[in-house]
């Protein structure tokens, strides 16, 4: 198909994306199952959009989306990264904890803190964590983090800072100012 054709009928990737933060923005679950295929598509662009559009749909705490988040914290791209990471926090801060895949997410939340090398996904995850809230992850972020750039760690307790504070999350900071 001709590009004319293709930015007619909107199947390319321009076109994709935009369909995509239709979904995003949808007040509606129906979205979520097209947003979970576009998260496995070969173009960064789409995967990206799909992972920001994902993200606004974490009120549902869908098992799905957990699934498909926590796959892409292992993507090649830092950005996919970063958004998943977030909107995997906000999704588990719903989810049924006793469910097989909230269980294994909130351990590959702590698998990404100690291999990330990049400080936005880092701060990013460190935020996903501050949305959920569970207080038996604080002593595993800190013993990820405490490898890191003293740097990296100031910058997360700051954006743990510009959460409304919990009791949960003045642990985290608490932890984290243990080990700068």
């Amino acid at each position: 198909m001709s590009g004319f054709f293709q930015k007619i009928l909107g199947t390319d990737t321009a076109g994709t994306v935009k369909k995509i933060q239709y979904y995003g923005n949808a007040k509606t679950q129906e979205g979520i199952p097209k947003l979970i295929q576009y998260m496995s598509d070969e173009s960064v662009e789409i995967r990206r959009a799909a992972s920001r559009a994902l993200e606004h749909h974490w009120m549902t705490g869908r098992n799905d989306a957990i699934a498909v988040l926590t796959r892409a914290l292992g993507d090649a791209d830092m950005e996919v990264r970063k958004n998943s990471s977030l909107a995997l926090g906000e999704f588990l801060s719903k989810a049924a904890v006793s469910a097989e895949e909230p269980r294994a997410a909130r351990q590959a939340l702590i698998r990404l803190l100690q291999g990330e090398k990049e400080a936005e996904v880092i701060k990013s995850t460190i935020l996903g964590l501050g949305y959920l809230q569970d207080g038996s992850l604080i002593t595993p972020m800190a013993d990820a983090l405490r490898a890191k750039d003293k740097k990296i760690i100031s910058q997360a307790i700051d954006t743990i800072g510009n959460l409304p504070p919990t009791e949960v999350r003045l642990e985290m900071k608490k932890a984290l100012r243990s080990i700068i």
